[in-house]
């Protein structure tokens, strides 16, 4: 009755089962379980509660959605990536604010959201390149909406010095770091605000970008093609 799955950085494994139920596992001690103990996990433990979505694990974090919209994160804090405000690590679950989330990407130290009326929130990591899209390069404890703004987010993948969006209109963004070509506009300049791929077009149906070592994003067409940047 396994229902979801992401694997990422310290954390080996968070499942959600089709009973709604959180179970995760860690490895090295480290501050990502969220379920109030420390120690390593070798089988799956549960989290509190039998409301969940949607989880996402980051390299030292982790978050998920539950079904009454509220949004909790747990694990390393240093960049405000947990979204409470704080910068405290916590190994149990700490609420975001608001009960209209709907889907939350994490990545290596930043954090991406999208609430029910299609706005888009990130948090976390944000110096040199402005991965947040928030027009700025500085880091946020607390979410703020990205600078192009608009009520029609579908879905987020942070990645670890980039991230990238798709529209509900189909259209693909992207922005943080460029140095590879990885936000996909034609150019190596790093971007603090969301920018158009030159790809273009209105097909767009999935995207991820990496964690932990690179600065890329593997994007999908409707059509069924694969195209790959950075």
């Amino acid at each position: 009755n396994w229902k979801v799955v992401s694997c990422s950085g310290y954390h080996s494994t968070a499942s959600i089962k089709t009973d709604v139920t959180l179970l995760t596992c860690c490895r090295y001690n480290c501050v990502v379980v969220a379920n109030n103990n420390a120690s390593d996990k070798y089988t799956p433990t549960q989290a509190g509660g039998t409301t969940w979505k949607q989880v996402s694990l980051g390299y030292v974090h982790g978050g998920a959605v539950k079904t009454d919209g509220t949004l909790w994160c747990w694990g390393q804090n240093a960049f405000g990536n947990l979204g409470d405000g704080t910068r405290t690590a916590t190994y149990s679950p700490v609420q975001v604010p608001g009960t209209t989330w709907k889907m939350i990407s994490c990545g290596d130290y930043l954090t991406g959201a999208i609430k029910t009326d299609g706005t888009l929130w990130m948090w976390g990591m944000n110096l040199y390149y402005g991965m947040l899209g928030d027009g700025t390069i500085l880091s946020k404890s607390s979410p703020v909406q990205t600078a192009s703004g608009g009520t029609n987010w579908k879905m987020i993948s942070a990645g670890e010095y980039m991230s990238a969006a798709i529209k509900t209109d189909g259209t693909l963004w992207c922005w943080g770091q460029n140095y590879n070509g990885g936000l996909g506009d034609g150019t190596l300049v790093s971007k603090s605000t969301p920018v158009q791929t030159i790809a273009g077009g209105t097909n767009w149906k999935q995207v991820s970008t990496s964690t932990n070592g690179g600065g890329h994003a593997i994007y999908f067409y409707d059509a069924g093609n694969l195209y790959p940047n950075g």
